[in-house]
């Protein structure tokens, strides 16, 4: 396990300059560790989506994008936005990129949300508190991973990466079901990349 975590720390700084590798970096970076954990028992991570995890995921989309907007309406008075800026070069590759990132940060997020939720655990004894206190300390360890694309605007930081989370991870609780918040997280991440390559946004 060492020797992994080596690996993909030296592939994940070497990435650092260049954007291209950047995602594929995000995405070892999640995956690797996963699959040296399950064995092959995939199951442990991934199961069948039902009817109701997909109406779950339906809502938890939309709770995203009013977040969003009440998000919105505390960061515009102090001259700051909801999003990192959208980046006009967008193309298949994007998408592309966006599959490979979007998998590896849910890895990362679940990762470290049982982490923190068994270090509690082992010092309280209780459930319900070792939940509570991993989401806030995984929450806010995951939107300071985008340190850099936001300027290092620790509130945006925090309300929106960080705390904006809430959805994917409530998710994976209710189904612990990695298939679902990965694609809470990125049919939202799609959608503004998709309205730009249709023309529907400006950037």
């Amino acid at each position: 396990m060492v020797i992994i975590n080596f690996i993909i720390s030296k592939v994940f700084v070497l990435s650092k300059n260049d954007t291209n590798d950047f995602p594929l970096a995000i995405f070892l970076t999640g995956t690797i560790p996963a699959l040296y954990i399950c064995k092959g028992n995939y199951g442990l991570f991934f199961k069948k989506l039902r009817l109701k995890d997909i109406k779950l995921i339906i809502l938890c989309v939309i709770g995203v994008y009013i977040y969003v907007v009440l998000i919105r309406l505390i960061l515009s008075p102090v001259g700051m936005t909801a999003h990192a800026g959208l980046d006009s070069s967008v193309s298949l590759l994007t998408i592309v990129n966006l599959l490979l990132q979007v998998l590896g940060e849910e890895f990362f997020k679940v990762f470290i949300l049982l982490i923190a939720m068994y270090l509690v655990y082992k010092i309280t004894g209780n459930r319900n508190m070792s939940i509570f206190i991993g989401l806030i300390a995984s929450m806010i360890i995951f939107g300071l991973a985008h340190y850099d694309a936001y300027d290092g605007k620790i509130l945006q930081i925090l309300l929106v990466q960080g705390f904006g989370s809430i959805f994917e991870y409530y998710a994976y609780l209710k189904t612990k079901n990695i298939l679902v918040s990965y694609l809470i997280h990125l049919i939202q991440d799609l959608i503004p990349v998709v309205m730009i390559l249709l023309h529907i946004i400006p950037v």
